[in-house]
């Protein structure tokens, strides 16, 4: 259900059990928290008690495009030129940070979409997993062609 134009900057997340998390309920932007073109939001529900457990920003037509600008601004002006060991070493970070707050993750998947634990849990592990070997093929990636004399 959309909602009219709200202010929320966070929602916080009752868990499975006692935990709760804060989650931001706004877009992510080139890398700021931004309110959605039109302030609309839409509520999130827990499937087990269709309780809602938080408000998210609803992305726009808009949205989507400056998000997509954004990436490709980055890209162009930053990421290109990093070299491939960097990106490596900054996609195992992203993949620490993950299993820093696997807890976390895997309440909030639990909650968001009904997932049992011990699945959510191999998913978050997965996701840092995917991560790392994305990173190892950054690290294989040399630029240098091998002269051939067969030929």
């Amino acid at each position: 259900m959309l909602r009219s134009p709200q202010r929320f900057f966070s929602t916080t997340i009752r868990t499975t059990g006692t935990q709760t998390v804060t989650v931001p309920n706004q877009l992510l932007i080139g890398g700021k928290w931004v309110d959605s073109t039109d302030r609309k939001t839409f509520d999130v529900e827990d499937p087990a008690t269709g309780k809602v457990i938080a408000q998210c920003a609803a992305a726009s037509k808009k949205d989507i495009d400056l998000a997509v600008q954004a990436a490709s601004d980055c890209y162009h002006s930053t990421w290109k030129n990093v070299p491939h060991f960097q990106r490596a070493v900054l996609m195992n970070k992203f993949a620490d940070e993950i299993l820093k707050h696997a807890d976390e993750l895997v309440h909030i998947e639990c909650t968001d979409n009904g997932k049992a634990k011990e699945i959510a849990a191999k998913d978050v592990k997965f996701a840092s997993m995917i991560l790392r070997y994305n990173a190892g093929s950054c690290e294989r990636l040399d630029g240098v062609a091998l002269h051939s004399d067969v030929g």
